[in-house]
């Protein structure tokens, strides 16, 4: 049972449910915030500034993350274009699309699918040298070729209208 101070005819029970459910929203960014994909951890500030730095850059970092799971949306786990559910009290179903990437473990191109932390390890692999040119002091940094996947990740941030 929802109790809500909104009159009924301002926001009808239906959409007090769906909005109480996106609390589930904040969770899930405090426990990305706390958990193994930032891994921030307390620390203890004494100043003020400080304190509010601190705070200013964990929420900074879950925003990139938030960015980076809608701008890879389609090399991951993630249900890219998610139904409205009719009744918000019924469990939540994922789309064909999304079904269909979990049991094949595919995304619509054929890639495999990712979680964030794998397709962050796969970008990962790709180096950056320097080169040093011999007989010289001149160096030199150079990206090496990305693979398809890599290349894939590059244009979709590159893409990625927030």
């Amino acid at each position: 049972m929802l109790r809500s101070s909104v009159p009924a005819d301002t926001l009808a029970s239906a959409e007090i449910v769906r909005s109480y459910k996106q609390l589930k929203q904040a969770e899930l960014a405090f426990k990305t915030i706390k958990g193994p994909l930032l891994e921030i951890r307390p620390i203890h500030h004494r100043l003020e500034d400080r304190v509010r730095a601190h705070v200013f850059l964990c929420l900074l970092a879950y925003y990139l993350i938030w960015h980076l799971r809608q701008a890879w949306a389609e090399l991951l786990f993630e249900d890219e274009q998610p139904p409205l559910q009719p009744d918000p009290v019924a469990k939540a179903t994922r789309s064909p699309q999304a079904e269909r990437k979990a049991s094949r473990k595919r995304t619509r191109r054929g890639d495999p699918a990712h979680s964030l932390r794998s397709l962050l390890a796969e970008l990962a692999t790709q180096p950056r040298n320097t080169v040093r040119v011999l007989g010289t002091k001149a160096t030199f940094e150079q990206l090496t070729s990305p693979t398809p996947l890599q290349a894939r990740a590059h244009k979709l941030i590159e893409q990625y209208q927030p």
